[in-house]
């Protein structure tokens, strides 16, 4: 008599069809979580939620993005936007200052200096914008920490209703 027990119908099939069963299973029973699915059939959890990140990554079909793009089209249309007016401002961040644990070189007659904390430190943004027409963009500007507004700072054609922020 064989004592080695009989196997279950998961671990018959192959890890990738035990993978595409508990895609099903998560499809048919939407309330479920993963990790019950992996219990069931009998797969690392990391693998399932992996094959769902690609999946939901790869979801856009190209009917999608058509059905996008005319959507985007009839919206410039429908509110008479040019081309030259469609930009894409792309922005970065910056922290100004040295942390603790970098080095610092001096000359030789500097006997201190002063870390700053990084709470010390400034942040600065610096944008750049292109536009749909591929027509020479605007400079790249930069955005620094402020106290005070100045005036002078507008030109006078600024309209009354906007705010500096």
């Amino acid at each position: 008599m064989d004592s080695t027990p009989n196997p279950t119908p998961n671990q018959l099939d192959s890890p990738e069809t035990r993978l595409q069963k508990a895609r099903d299973f998560l499809q048919e029973n939407p309330n479920e979580k993963p990790m019950i699915a992996a219990k069931i059939y009998d797969i690392p959890p990391s693998t399932l939620y992996s094959a769902i990140k690609r999946a939901r990554f790869t979801a856009q079909q190209e009917n999608d993005v058509r059905k996008w793009f005319k959507k985007y089209q009839s919206t410039l249309k429908e509110y008479n936007i040019k081309r030259k007016n469609v930009i894409n401002f792309d922005e970065a961040g910056f922290r100004v200052g040295c942390s603790k644990g970098q080095f610092i070189l001096v000359p030789d007659d500097i006997n201190e200096y002063y870390a700053l904390s990084p709470e010390d430190r400034r942040s600065l943004t610096i944008f750049e914008v292109i536009n749909a027409t591929g027509s020479r963009p605007p400079p790249p500007f930069v955005v620094i920490q402020g106290k005070w507004v100045m005036a002078d700072w507008y030109t006078p054609e600024w309209h009354p209703d906007t705010k500096p922020s």
